[in-house]
């Protein structure tokens, strides 16, 4: 649950290869790692008591999918949470997977054309 510092890879390998892969490639690396917490939720799902699993649908908001999407662009370290709270609440997996890399993608090409414009500053 620690966060990675898949943000400051994505930066270093946009410096040196190009830049729109590297976005790709990190925005679909960092969806897969989050479908770890997906899958936990999911399968933790049949441990816990039936009272506390009706108590975390009530607390899921009505609109998970933008809570997804919304969680997935901002660079925080705590996605996970959603990705257990997904998996927990049975959102369909495919589309949890297409918004968290979405998401993903819009940070991570943020991210590189942040490094791209710091880049010709400093040369």
């Amino acid at each position: 649950l620690l966060p990675a510092s898949s943000l400051l890879v994505v930066l270093e390998f946009s410096l040196i290869l190009n830049p729109i892969a590297v976005a790709i490639c990190g925005a679909l690396g960092a969806s897969f790692g989050e479908m770890v917490g997906f899958l936990a939720g999911a399968k933790g799902r049949s441990i816990i008591s039936s009272k506390l699993i009706k108590r975390l649908e009530n607390k899921f908001p009505k609109h998970p999918y933008i809570l997804i999407f919304l969680f997935s662009v901002l660079p925080l370290p705590f996605f996970d949470v959603v990705g257990v709270l997904s998996g927990a609440a049975k959102i369909n997996t495919v589309k949890f997977l297409l918004l968290c890399l979405s998401g993903k993608l819009i940070k991570m090409l943020t991210i590189v054309c942040l490094g791209q414009t710091v880049k010709q500053f400093l040369v």
